[in-house]
């Protein structure tokens, strides 16, 4: 599969720096919620971000995919796990 983007859900919070945000991803198939801080450039946002948080859309880079799953790499550095994870397909919005 060549690398293509595409965008999931998630929450964002201000980052330490103006250039990143904190964000949340909450994967359907995942007992918590992964977080990430990610270039602001990576991210897809509507509204002023607050500590409260907004909903926004985070670009991925797909890696590979299943019948069901995407296997997605996360911008910047992330916690508790690595940047990779799977996700259901329907949780993923391709850019064409």
């Amino acid at each position: 599969m060549r690398r293509r983007t595409a965008t999931i859900p998630c929450r964002v919070f201000p980052g330490a720096f103006s250039h990143e945000y904190e964000v949340q991803v909450d994967p359907p198939d995942s007992v918590q919620p992964v977080f990430a801080f990610a270039p602001v450039t990576a991210t897809r946002v509507s509204a002023t971000v607050d500590i409260a948080g907004v909903l926004a859309r985070l670009v991925v880079v797909l890696v590979d995919e299943s019948a069901e799953h995407y296997i997605i790499d996360l911008p910047g550095e992330t916690h508790p796990i690595g940047p990779r994870l799977r996700v259901p397909k329907h949780f993923v919005t391709v850019d064409r």
